[in-house]
């Protein structure tokens, strides 16, 4: 499962949505950044991390990924 986020108050609702039904599913959650501007890609995708972790804390999940690289536990991983 994949959801885009670009740091608006619409994207934190899907991303609230998709890490929700990724954890109900047990499936991977691949946050992906959906914004034009590279430089807020780190801050708006680590935001998206914390959000996922303090939705679904606990080894249920074992992280949200970005770039490929581990960005913590979370509901629902990779």
């Amino acid at each position: 499962m994949a959801v885009g986020v670009d740091g608006s108050p619409v994207a934190v609702r899907a991303l609230d949505q998709a890490s929700d039904e990724a954890a109900r599913r047990g499936v991977a959650l691949h946050v992906v950044y959906a914004g034009s501007d590279h430089d807020e890609a780190g801050p708006v995708l680590a935001s998206a991390a914390s959000t996922v972790r303090q939705r679904h804390p606990g080894p249920a999940g074992g992280g949200v990924r970005r770039a490929g690289r581990r960005c913590g536990g979370a509901g629902a991983s990779e």
